[in-house]
């Protein structure tokens, strides 16, 4: 094969519309993510979590606060039943909130509209 040949099978143009095309989609994308590092979540997930955690708290608080009261004497143990059982309740709906989110959006794609 010549070298005139080789060059003209690696050199190839792209337009600028391409171009600018490709950079909105990056950005779209990026602005899709959130999170510190090691934490990737879209959009969606992150307020599914939050959803989630504060639903997860009130519900594990007041299962909490009936356990306690059913379970143990004083003030303290009902104080620190309900305060235990609301941050996993808080942690549960963290992770489902997400999930959930995620499922919602993996059922309905721009292929379905």
């Amino acid at each position: 094969m010549s070298e005139e040949a080789r060059k003209d099978d690696v050199h190839r143009r792209v337009r600028p519309e391409d171009v600018r095309a490709e950079k909105e989609t990056t950005q779209q994308e990026a602005e899709h993510f959130t999170g510190g590092p090691g934490v990737v979540a879209t959009k969606s997930q992150a307020r599914g979590a939050t959803v989630g955690t504060v639903a997860g708290a009130l519900v594990g608080a007041l299962v909490g606060f009936v356990l306690g009261a059913l379970m143990f004497e004083g003030a303290r143990s009902i104080a620190i039943t309900t305060i235990a059982i609301a941050v996993a309740g808080g942690v549960f709906g963290a992770v489902a909130g997400g999930i959930g989110r995620s499922m919602t959006k993996l059922e309905r794609t721009d292929a379905d509209v």
